[in-house]
């Protein structure tokens, strides 16, 4: 790999790795489902046919499928901390293909690397 390309890759890195940690603030990992119910309360227009909108964020933790309720006053909020999930993970993708190509090359190593009983000086690789 050539010097130039090299330090190209090592600054788009960088960029990367810092709108990776921006991004990751407020996200959450699931989908929004909006949908439409009746509230049960006598006299409601509901019961009428005119129902109620409802927004829950349907996601996946411990093994278990959960639901989460949205207020309405927060579905913008919900719908910006799910897109902020899709971008982190598109950026870790991102970040992944630049450190393969730079681990092909053999100049990748971990910033802080532990030693072990395995390594040795000659073999360790210098950090970026």
């Amino acid at each position: 790999m050539n010097p130039t390309r090299r330090k190209h890759l090592v600054r788009k890195l960088k960029k990367l790795c810092h709108t990776l940690n921006e991004t990751s603030i407020g996200l959450i990992r699931g989908s929004l489902v909006r949908g439409q119910k009746k509230c049960g309360r006598k006299g409601c227009a509901c019961n009428e046919g005119k129902l109620h909108r409802h927004v829950v964020i349907s996601t996946q933790g411990e093994g278990k499928s959960h639901i989460v309720y949205v207020p309405v006053t927060d579905e913008e909020q919900a719908v910006a901390s799910i897109a902020a999930y899709n971008e982190t993970w598109r950026l870790i993708e991102e970040i992944s293909l630049i450190n393969i190509e730079l681990f092909k090359a053999g100049v990748l190593s971990v910033a802080n690397p532990k030693k072990t009983k395995h390594d040795s000086s000659r073999n360790r690789k210098t950090a970026i």
